[in-house]
């Protein structure tokens, strides 16, 4: 025969295990609902912004593809952005940190290049306001890619040039 106690245990068990399998649902619930919410927040757009002062030209893309990676633009010319922005591996470097001009190891990684038209500043520390002004950084760099002064001098001037 079953006492009442054992009758109350078995009660309070359903009863508890209701309200976990309630909550779990609940909680199941209110997660999808965020994480619908997050999908629509952070849904990428679909065309890519272009500035007014740089629209988009085939020309001026193929160019740009050809100077990332062109080693032409580093002081020993065996190096061009992809050596660190490396298109199989997400447009970054695969390994701890980034290295430099002579195979100096660099103090941080190489950032991935994707989504970079959605970033409202570049660089670690925000210095560039948009990609025409963080593509005259490297060159410009005395580690990465080193450039001769006269190379330099050009990929500025171009890159000036390219977004006016």
């Amino acid at each position: 025969m079953v006492s009442g106690r054992s009758v109350a245990r078995m009660s309070l068990k359903f009863f508890a295990s209701s309200l976990v399998l309630f909550g779990l649902t609940a909680t199941a619930a209110s997660s999808n609902d965020n994480l619908e919410l997050l999908k629509t927040r952070y849904k990428r757009p679909i065309s890519i912004p272009f500035p007014e002062t740089a629209p988009y030209s085939p020309q001026v893309a193929a160019l740009g593809k050809m100077l990332f990676f062109d080693p032409r633009l580093s002081g020993m010319q065996h190096m061009c952005c992809a050596s660190c922005h490396n298109p199989s591996f997400g447009f970054e470097v695969p390994v701890p940190g980034a290295t430099g001009s002579a195979n100096k190891p660099l103090p941080r990684k190489a950032p991935t290049g994707l989504n970079a038209a959605w970033l409202p500043t570049l660089f670690w520390d925000g210095r560039a306001p948009d990609l025409e002004t963080q593509a005259q950084g490297p060159i410009t760099a005395d580690v990465v890619p080193a450039a001769p002064i006269p190379h330099r001098q050009d990929a500025v001037a171009f890159t000036s040039v390219a977004s006016a």
